[in-house]
């Protein structure tokens, strides 16, 4: 999993289950540390509630724009709040 780019099209966030990657390195610096933890503990089958992990490109974006929220970012967190709100029923 490499880190994503700044672009109108980066995913600013990931379900859990779409967080496969065989590096961790990788995964925690995209994710954080607790992002990768969740991911990779859905990824074993562990029992994690659904959820969905904001990256930390996200935050770098938000730190480096006067604290403003990424273009697409919220679009995304809704989509993925009506993905758990499906899954949870």
């Amino acid at each position: 999993m490499e880190s994503a780019r700044l672009t109108p099209e980066t995913n600013w966030t990931f379900l859990f289950e779409e967080c496969n990657s065989s590096n961790a390195k990788a995964a925690k610096l995209l994710l954080g540390g607790k992002g990768a933890a969740l991911a990779e503990m859905t990824s074993f089958g562990l029992p994690v509630p659904p959820g969905f992990i904001v990256t930390t490109d996200c935050c770098n974006a938000y730190h480096s724009n006067e604290k403003l929220f990424p273009q697409g970012m919220w679009n995304q967190v809704r989509s993925q709040l009506t993905v758990i709100e499906n899954k949870l029923g």
